[in-house]
């Protein structure tokens, strides 16, 4: 078996980077940094810009779970999205095991999944795979407590991703899911000068504002959008929307949508 991965289009702001999650025997991966090993469990992402050509590495059977992320979706700079590229994670643990788990279990479903199901849970896939690679992207200080709150953070990030559609989502759920009070909870994002509640009325924004700019999502109404990300009506999602970005939800696509 081989496969070559190679650029569609010239632009880094319009291309998709494939994720893939390896399962089976090792693939052997030849790009322009030399050659890469990649083992069962592994996690990868590919720069889209750059030419692979994969392999198998053993007669064994192997398996390879590819994902597309638009890079408007990603809430990580192009620079450091070509610094992950090429370096496999393994998934054991962290945001990288939970992103595993779950492309293991919708590949498993995929084929009897209705298109509604399958829209919520590409989207949902999407947020596991940005906070993924956003966990990789910010480096670690080498204490021991720092590392435990950013592991933390890590864990309360992703869960988030993975609720943002819930309109219920609160500090209380937030914190019970993992075991702590909503003071701790709390404590976790004073650091960067945030609430929760302000995190995740950012994530709903900018999840809503990659899907107003996607040309796929052109038929999708603003109002269905917001409320696919969690808000309780339109008019909560046009007021936060506008506050943020400075156009209603409409306005601003229709604005956006001409200049692609």
């Amino acid at each position: 078996m081989s496969a070559a991965f190679a650029a569609r289009e010239a632009i880094s702001g319009s291309a998709t980077w494939p994720l893939t999650l390896v399962s089976g025997a090792p693939l052997l991966v030849r790009h322009e940094q030399g050659c890469t090993r990649l083992h069962s469990g592994d996690l990868v992402l590919w720069n889209p810009a750059r030419l692979v050509t994969v392999s198998k590495a053993a007669c064994d059977p192997t398996c390879a779970t590819v994902m597309r992320l638009p890079a408007h979706a990603l809430p990580i700079p192009h620079e450091a999205l070509v610094r992950l590229a090429c370096h496999p994670v393994p998934s054991a643990a962290g945001p990288a095991a939970l992103l595993a788990r779950f492309l293991e279990g919708v590949a498993d479903v995929a084929p009897t999944l209705e298109a509604a199901a399958t829209e919520r849970l590409g989207s949902a896939a999407i947020n596991l795979a940005a906070e993924f690679l956003a966990s990789l992207s910010v480096p670690r200080a080498p204490v021991a407590r720092v590392a435990r709150h950013d592991s933390l953070v890590e864990r309360v990030t992703a869960y988030i991703a993975l609720h943002l559609d819930n309109p219920a989502l609160s500090s209380s759920e937030i914190a019970l899911a993992h075991n702590i009070s909503v003071r701790t909870l709390q404590y976790l994002f004073r650091r960067d000068n945030r609430t929760v509640s302000r995190y995740i009325l950012e994530q709903r924004l900018r999840r809503s504002q990659a899907d107003l700019s996607d040309p796929a999502m052109s038929e999708v109404s603003a109002g269905r959008i917001g409320s696919r990300w969690g808000f309780s009506c339109d008019a909560v999602f046009s007021r936060a929307f506008r506050q943020m970005y400075g156009l209603p939800p409409g306005e601003w696509r229709r604005k956006h949508l001409v200049l692609l």
